[in-house]
């Protein structure tokens, strides 16, 4: 078997990595908004996806949760090594929840989904500069 390190380049830069999180964020949401179930029976002391579940049904009772969320991502996680950069991962990383956590709140004060639309409507502005 072979041993090394894998690296997982899924998005080019910032602006595609919060696109998906925007369409990821809204998704669960909805999931959540419409009661579907999640993937297994929540369980703290289970498998680790059963875990993963319970922190996924309960992270929103947990007071101080952003901050807890921050600091797990930045020092559990490692990414104070990378400086800077880990700084911002686990800022975003964060604050992906509390997108998420809007949503969820955005969808019980409209009492239905969003009407989707389109990702980019309309023309560009040609006094825009637009990036290649």
């Amino acid at each position: 078997m072979a041993s090394g390190n894998l690296e997982h380049h899924d998005s080019p830069d910032l602006d595609h990595w919060l696109t998906k999180q925007n369409r990821y964020t809204t998704a669960e949401a909805v999931s959540y908004f419409e009661g579907r179930s999640l993937a297994v029976p929540p369980r703290l002391f289970g498998s680790s996806l059963e875990r993963r579940m319970w922190l996924k049904q309960n992270f929103w009772k947990v007071p101080g949760r952003y901050t807890l969320l921050f600091l797990y991502h930045l020092l559990v996680l490692g990414a104070w090594r990378a400086g800077s950069v880990g700084w911002i991962w686990a800022r975003l990383r964060t604050e992906v929840y509390r997108m998420w956590e809007f949503k969820r709140v955005e969808l019980a004060r409209l009492g239905r989904v969003p009407v989707k639309t389109a990702s980019q409507p309309g023309s560009p502005d040609r006094r825009v500069k637009l990036y290649d």
